[in-house]
């Protein structure tokens, strides 16, 4: 029971995050937004490869392998894999800076908030899915309530007072820290209080290759790499062939009702990997019909219920139901594919996962390079490359994976 009120608690914090994000939109401004969204999109597109990958291989290693877990090597690939992307983020905002606008940005301190940013963003996930497989007690979920909610609280009051993009980053970057901090104490007390009699667990650079190895994490990232960080270099793109930095801010803007439809799933993850490996096909048959309900009837029911709601977002949104319409009907998208991909990985066809996304990748790729060499992009035609190119995907995925879905 504790496992189910943690998953639903993170399904909280991501819901969260879409509000921090949204009141960030409505404090910031279109343009302040579309570059304070360009860097928080670089980050956490390069965190989520590294996290989510430790965090469904870890998690998935620790259920059918209990008794071989040595979790200091786990936490030192944590540690490890959270300096790489903070190291990364500062080397690529060194290299390709946001576009141009009237805010003059700090760039010693915005570099420091994105490498703590980018470091706290892969402790939080691995955390998260090495947590799932321990026997969690109420204080993680409590963790994880107060993560979600003194980083809403916290971000949003920096926001206001100072307006600037450096103290919001380095602000959301402390905040993502308080549940893997919690989760790092107890996997340390729990796991580890017994080293004197049992011998002490030790973790060295060999073990860390090894553990890599044998979790499947490689073929897992493989997967992960042409997601995420290919919306990146697209962005990158349409950030440097826009009519202008609102453009920017208006994709990023619309892009938070594509990330409230696929949360649902998203944030289940590690609990969905740790629930069907090893599990019979009934589960994975349940699972997959609530996600296709979901991306059917939330996008219908964001669409029809616009009239109510989008020009609160402020009277330049009003006339944007085209983008709307585009980032709903991508998040269902997205959303059977991100549900199709646990189950083909908790079938071990992740090959197949491999595949679809080298297709997306291409697809997403070609079509933005097109477009960003006609150049004065809007909005609209960044979406359409996406849908298209979520769309491709999910057919391969289907065909080559049809089979294993519905046995």
């Amino acid at each position: 029971m504790i496992k189910e009120i943690c998953a639903i608690t993170v399904l909280a914090n991501k819901l969260c995050m879409f509000l921090l994000l949204f009141s960030l939109a409505r404090i910031l401004g279109v343009e302040l937004y579309g570059v304070f969204s360009y860097h928080y999109a670089i980050i956490t597109g390069i965190a989520t490869v590294v996290g989510e990958c430790l965090s469904v291989a870890l998690s998935r290693y620790a259920v059918l392998n209990a008794e071989k877990v040595n979790y200091k090597t786990s936490l030192g690939l944590m540690s490890w894999g959270g300096i790489i992307v903070g190291a990364l983020c500062v080397i690529v905002f060194l290299i390709f800076p946001a576009p141009d606008s009237s805010y003059e940005v700090n760039s010693g301190y915005l570099l420091i908030g994105a490498f703590f940013l980018g470091f706290a963003c892969v402790c939080n996930l691995t955390i998260t899915g090495l947590m799932f497989s321990l026997n969690t007690s109420g204080k993680w979920a409590a963790a994880l309530a107060a993560h979600g909610l003194l980083g809403l609280l916290l971000v949003v009051s920096i926001a206001k007072i100072g307006g600037e993009i450096e103290g919001v980053i380095l602000t959301l970057a402390i905040c993502t820290l308080i549940a893997p901090a919690f989760g790092f104490f107890t996997i340390n007390k729990n796991k580890f209080s017994h080293e004197g009699k049992e011998g002490r667990e030790t973790s060295s650079f060999q073990q860390m290759v090894a553990l890599l190895s044998r979790s499947g994490a490689p073929a897992i990232a493989g997967s992960m790499l042409l997601g995420a960080p290919v919306h990146i270099v697209c962005l990158m793109i349409f950030a440097n062939s826009s009519l202008n930095v609102s453009e920017v801010g208006y994709f990023n803007l619309f892009f938070l009702f594509y990330i409230l439809v696929t949360v649902l799933p998203s944030s289940l993850t590690s609990y969905a990997i740790v629930r069907l490996a090893g599990r019979g096909n009934s589960a994975s048959k349940l699972y997959l019909m609530l996600g296709l309900s979901i991306s059917v009837c939330l996008p219908v029911f964001l669409v029809l219920t616009q009239g109510y709601w989008l020009c609160l977002l402020g009277s330049s949104f009003c006339s944007k139901n085209d983008l709307l319409a585009y980032a709903v009907v991508a998040g269902g998208i997205g959303l059977t594919t991100t549900i199709v991909t646990q189950i083909l990985h908790s079938k071990n066809m992740t090959r197949v996962v491999f595949l679809g996304s080298c297709v997306y990748a291409f697809v997403y790729l070609s079509m933005t390079v097109v477009a960003g060499m006609k150049g004065d992009m809007l909005a609209v035609d960044l979406f359409r490359s996406f849908v298209l190119a979520l769309a491709t995907q999910i057919v391969v995925l289907t065909v080559l994976g049809g089979r294993k879905l519905v046995q």
